[in-house]
């Protein structure tokens, strides 16, 4: 990606179902199997410093002698360059299996129970990447030549030091996540039509997200 390129996003997904139905004069069953694939890329350039940067930094400076009094070289582009910046990955990966079932039995015309239950397994994994395509060298410079940059600058120096610009935060981070999930969710209902126009029903069921 070149230093002009905003970011962009990726999403792939497969899903595959399968289901067996059938019937007799009292039930109505279904069972079924379902398979997830998902893959998510999303490549973020957060914050980037324009053409106006560093006179404007150098502005918000101006009580402790500008820009140029942190970082030894002149206001010209070359510390803050236009385009760096904050540089984001992330990539999710999603898989996930289920099998279930859903059995409706009629005890009377009247009266009928119906069961469903499924059982899911999940497993996703997150890989995120964050980085300073410039290895925050204005923020760094500043720290090098001053050491802990006086906070009383306050918004100036969030400015100077920003996440952006902070060279803790151009080291490169990488964090890594798992997480796997094995669930069993169903549901339960009695029914009774007492005539055409009136149904009664209780029922229970137990899900997750």
């Amino acid at each position: 990606l070149g230093s002009g390129d905003v970011g962009y996003t990726q999403f792939k997904t497969f899903t595959q179902e399968f289901r067996l139905a059938g019937s007799t004069e009292k039930l109505n069953w279904i069972v079924g199997a379902f398979f997830s694939d998902e893959k998510l890329k999303l490549h973020v350039r957060t914050v980037t410093y324009g053409n106006q940067f560093e006179q404007y930094l150098s502005g918000l400076l101006s009580a402790a002698g500008g820009l140029s009094t942190f970082t030894g070289v002149p206001v010209n582009n070359t510390t803050y360059v236009p385009g760096q910046g904050q540089n984001d990955t992330y990539d999710q990966k999603e898989q996930g299996a289920a099998i279930f079932t859903n059995q409706s039995y009629k005890f009377t015309d009247a009266l009928e129970l119906t069961v469903g239950l499924r059982y899911t397994w999940e497993k996703k994994d997150l890989h995120t990447f964050w980085n300073n395509t410039d290895g925050a060298k204005g923020c760094a410079t500043a720290l090098a030549r001053f050491g802990a940059i006086n906070r009383t600058l306050g918004g100036a120096y969030a400015a100077l030091c920003a996440t952006s610009s902070n060279p803790l935060f151009g080291k490169i981070a990488v964090n890594d996540q798992h997480k796997k999930e094995n669930e069993l969710t169903g549901t339960a209902k009695l029914s009774y039509r007492f005539s055409p126009e009136t149904l009664a029903y209780v029922s229970y069921a137990h899900g997750y997200k």
